[in-house]
């Protein structure tokens, strides 16, 4: 069957990794949306969503943190200790997932880092199927976002890299 509109192709994301999991936004603002594109069927089938932070409460904990959900919504989720200064830890995170997303929702400062160590973990190198989202700010001045715009440059091609403001 040929496809012929968006509607009908399929997804290209198959899992998302959010760091920071355990702050705020998460819980506030990124789950929730998560949860409504679940609600209205627009995720992947067989889709994953991972919990990253450096406290290791595991996934019960985390995600009895998040508030009331449907368990089937709950299914989708899973939670990892990973610490963004530590290219090992990154390595724990899923690899058996064919198309991903890193969520960046630290603190800004962490962005540069966060890139360089993602991409020496392996977890960057194909353009076609793994991306970035970078919260704001994007840096503090122009001197800070010229120096996060050289890493991102160095490490990701423009199509991976997705910078957001979610208050706009």
């Amino acid at each position: 069957m040929k496809q012929t509109n968006t509607m009908e192709m399929e997804p290209l994301t198959r899992g998302i990794v959010l760091f920071g999991a355990t702050g705020d936004l998460c819980k506030r603002k990124l789950i929730p949306a998560l949860h409504k594109l679940w609600e209205k069927d627009l995720l992947p089938k067989g889709f994953l969503i991972t919990g990253a932070a450096r406290r290791d409460i595991g996934v019960d904990n985390w995600k009895k943190s998040l508030g009331e959900y449907p368990e089937e919504f709950l299914h989708h989720l899973d939670y990892v200790s990973a610490d963004l200064d530590d290219v090992e830890s990154l390595r724990k995170l899923p690899d058996y997932i064919d198309d991903m997303t890193y969520f960046l929702s630290v603190p800004p400062e962490r962005y540069a880092n966060a890139i360089t160590n993602l991409k020496e973990a392996g977890k960057l190198d194909d353009p076609e199927r793994t991306r970035v989202v970078i919260e704001k700010p994007f840096g503090y001045d122009y001197k800070s976002a010229d120096s996060l715009q050289s890493v991102v440059s160095r490490h990701l091609r423009e199509k991976q890299v997705y910078r957001i403001d979610h208050y706009l």
